[in-house]
């Protein structure tokens, strides 16, 4: 499955950002040094997507750009996403259990290393590994939250 599902990008981060900006943010990420990812983290999970928001001074964008290597694993990702949530007021989301998913629909295990991971499955336009922080602990749930997301949004703009 592909962020672009039903030709509507649920990528909210993608889609409030100028393309040239993402592609700046990955440019400056793998210029700092060999093996430095740039990962964006978002959700299609309201509350979530609202604790993963970040304001600069351009306004608020949604989800939180990370420098990673990639020697580091996902569990490591989830570490800082975690340090995020509670710095933003939303340790109230930690009393259930969050998983990281990829974008075509994938909840890879915790210990999965980010080279690899970023190798297959990073945006091939902007060089960014998108990831999606969920409360969903199945594929199955997981992709039907990002089903349900589609629908409510695509209700909006019809």
């Amino acid at each position: 499955m592909l962020s672009s599902f039903i030709n509507h990008d649920f990528v909210n981060y993608r889609k409030q950002t100028f393309e040239s900006d993402r592609k700046k943010f990955s440019s400056s990420v793998r210029s700092k040094g060999q093996g430095n990812i740039p990962i964006v983290v978002d959700s299609v999970e309201e509350e979530i997507a609202q604790c993963l928001t970040t304001f600069t001074s351009h306004g608020s964008v949604s989800g939180i750009e990370l420098v990673v290597h990639m020697d580091c694993t996902l569990h490591d990702v989830l570490k800082r996403v975690k340090i995020h949530l509670i710095s933003n007021d939303c340790e109230h989301l930690m009393t259930t259990e969050l998983a990281l998913g990829l974008e075509e629909g994938t909840i890879p295990d915790l210990s999965s290393n980010l080279g690899d991971i970023y190798k297959h499955y990073r945006n091939k336009d902007d060089k960014i590994l998108y990831i999606l922080l969920t409360r969903q602990q199945s594929v199955y749930d997981y992709i039907k939250s990002i089903l349900h997301y589609l629908t409510v949004k695509l209700k909006f703009w019809t």
